[in-house]
């Protein structure tokens, strides 16, 4: 139907063509799907198999959808008929979608008429011509293609001999070119028409090696069917064991739910117990951290008060080497001042001594010489 909207129905369209296996046909015809959707519907003709005609006429595809196009059919083995006309394709498109199709083994018609193909797109149409080998119906008609392309495409048929048909009116062609191109072509059918018995034989024979695979392949899906009804009757029967197997586990899974219910209240009670257990030991844990960190908090008080008193009673001792250094120095002064003064004690006695003895010799003088006086006096008063 016309009228797609590019954005939304093309994207859909490639999505479904790329899943409908079946599809054989797919006319999209004047819906002005320009080369955004001639991109979705590219992406789609890289997967499909089963789609043999796609007709995209009158979409403003341009150069840019050809492109895109050009590559699917690189990959796309399934296409038989293929119209492209009416979309404003120029020569980098028309060259594109040549090399695409030169040793394509598929297309039987393909339609470029009404585009904007000139010389160097009609060149590359020729060389299309001259080496594909199943293209069967060409249309170029309504293009703007000079003598040089017509000259080109009427050498290229000297080598090509299945092309059956080729318009190529509504160009600039000279009327030898023209006729050059129309001689060729009848020759090709005439030729394809004496060939005809031949190659209907070729394909009875086709047909017939086909009717004996289709043969085989039947005989060996009567085989298959035949293995398969003695497989379903043995499925059958062990069907039948296992629903007995079924109700015989059915009935022991009854007995282990059972069990499992008991299993389940005695879980849940040992899983209250261990509840209970876990609060306690998680108490228990709780205050053994609290005193483990109040002892270690105390610990460390107690380090740093020794560590306190350690460094004073180093300090004190420290003090009282330098007190006894200075005692023992004291001590030995008094003990060298000691020996002297022991020294000039002995020395004042001896002296005192001599001294004494000396005095007592003196008062002996004296009192000798005061009994010369007092007998000196005691006779001068006398006399």
């Amino acid at each position: 139907s016309s009228g797609i909207n590019a954005e939304y129905g093309a994207r859909y369209l490639g999505e479904a063509l790329e899943v409908r296996v079946g599809m054989v046909k797919l006319d999209l015809g004047k819906n002005e799907l320009g080369p955004l959707g001639a991109k979705f519907i590219s992406e789609a003709l890289k997967s499909t198999i089963s789609l043999t005609t796609l007709i995209l006429q009158g979409n403003s595809i341009d150069n840019k959808g050809a492109l895109d196009i050009a590559d699917a059919l690189r990959r796309n083995t399934s296409l038989t008929k293929f119209d492209l006309s009416c979309n404003r394709v120029s020569d980098d498109g028309v060259t594109a979608l040549s090399e695409a199709l030169r040793y394509n083994s598929r297309m039987l018609h393909f339609d470029l008429s009404s585009n904007k193909i000139g010389d160097e797109g009609g060149i590359s149409m020729a060389e299309l011509i001259y080496h594909n080998r199943t293209l069967q119906h060409l249309a170029l008609r309504n293009n703007s293609m000079q003598d040089v392309a017509g000259e080109r495409i009427a050498r290229s048929l000297q080598n090509n001999k299945t092309l059956l048909s080729l318009d190529v009116g509504f160009n600039d062609f000279s009327y030898r070119n023209t006729s050059e191109i129309e001689r060729r072509i009848h020759q090709n059918l005439i030729r394809y028409k004496k060939e005809a018995t031949t190659r209907y034989k070729q394909e009875i024979a086709e047909l017939l090696a086909i009717e004996s695979r289709l043969t085989s392949a039947q005989n060996a899906l009567e085989q298959e069917r035949a293995v398969r009804v003695e497989k379903e009757s043995l499925v059958a029967v062990s069907l039948q064991a296992l629903e007995l197997a079924e109700e015989k586990t059915k009935v022991q899974l009854s007995e282990i739910q059972e069990t499992l219910g008991e299993k389940n209240k005695t879980i849940s009670k040992c899983e209250a117990r261990q509840n209970i257990i876990t609060r306690e030991i998680s108490r228990i844990k709780t205050e053994g951290e609290t005193k483990f960190r109040n002892l270690a908090a105390k610990v460390h008080k107690d380090k740093d008060t020794n560590l306190k008193f350690e460094k004073r009673l180093r300090m004190r001792i420290l003090e009282l080497d330098e007190m006894k250094q200075m005692h023992n120095k004291e001590i030995f002064q008094l003990q060298e001042q000691l020996k002297l003064e022991l020294f000039d004690r002995r020395k004042a006695e001896n002296d005192f001594k001599e001294v004494s003895e000396r005095l007592g010799n003196v008062v002996e003088q004296l009192k000798a010489y005061g009994k010369q006086i007092l007998s000196f006096f005691i006779l001068s008063y006398l006399f």
